[in-house]
């Protein structure tokens, strides 16, 4: 049985909105980080989700810079 999300987040008890939501993705089957970071990231709104996007492109960007071969 799969249990229902929390509602989207966009500003409140963030603490207590990750804790509902790290319990309830466990129940579902929703294991690692990248996983876990991709569900959190559909269930964001307002400004808790812009930083969620500045943040994702920075890491993006950071891993681009590693990961390319030195020329």
């Amino acid at each position: 049985m799969k249990i229902p999300l929390p509602n989207a987040f966009a500003d409140g008890d963030v603490e207590k909105w990750i804790r509902d939501f790290e319990l309830i993705a466990s129940c579902n089957g929703i294991k690692g980080s990248a996983h876990l970071v991709t569900a959190l990231g559909t269930l964001l709104s307002g400004r808790a989700r812009a930083a969620y996007d500045l943040n994702l492109e920075s890491n993006q960007a950071m891993t681009m810079k590693i990961c390319m071969p030195c020329w």
